[in-house]
C-alpha cells in the first residue's frame, strides 16, 4: 500500500469511527477493496459501510451516493486513479488526444467539452 493510500485509509478510518452515517464506496477497482481490507477498514467497520463496486459502475455508484446522501447517509466515493503509462516518452512527443469513455448522450454535452479542450490547447 502506498503512503498516499495509507494516509487516505487512516483518514477514512477516523471518519468512519467518528460518524456512524459515513460510508465508503469504491468505484470500479478491486484494488480499492484490497486496500480497504489491508487497512482493516472492512474488518473494523463492516462490509455494510466499506465496499467496492465492480468496474464500469462508477456512474451508478455516484447516483447511489446522491440518493444515500438525501437519505441522511454521508457517502465517500473513491475512484481508482487513472494511470498513464507513457513508456517514458516525453510529453511533447506524445499524441495530443482526448478519450471519452461512457455513454454519449446529449445531456453530457460532449461538443461543449471538446470546445473547452480546444480553448485550453490554444491557451497552452
Amino acid at each position: 500500500m502506498s503512503d498516499v493510500t495509507a494516509a487516505v485509509a487512516r483518514a477514512l478510518d477516523r471518519g468512519l469511527g467518528a460518524d456512524e452515517h459515513l460510508v465508503v464506496l469504491g468505484a470500479g477497482s478491486a484494488d480499492l477493496a484490497d486496500d480497504a481490507r489491508a487497512a482493516g477498514l472492512v474488518a473494523t467497520h463492516g462490509r455494510h459501510r466499506v465496499w467496492a463496486a465492480p468496474p464500469g459502475t462508477a456512474g451508478a455508484l455516484c447516483g447511489l451516493a446522491v440518493g444515500a446522501a438525501r437519505a441522511g447517509v454521508r457517502p465517500v466515493v473513491l475512484h481508482p486513479p487513472a494511470v498513464c503509462r507513457g513508456g517514458g516518452q516525453p510529453w511533447d512527443e506524445r499524441e495530443n488526444g482526448f478519450l471519452c469513455l461512457g455513454r454519449i448522450a446529449p445531456e453530457k454535452e460532449i461538443e461543449r467539452v471538446i470546445a473547452i479542450l480546444d480553448r485550453v490547447r490554444e491557451t497552452f
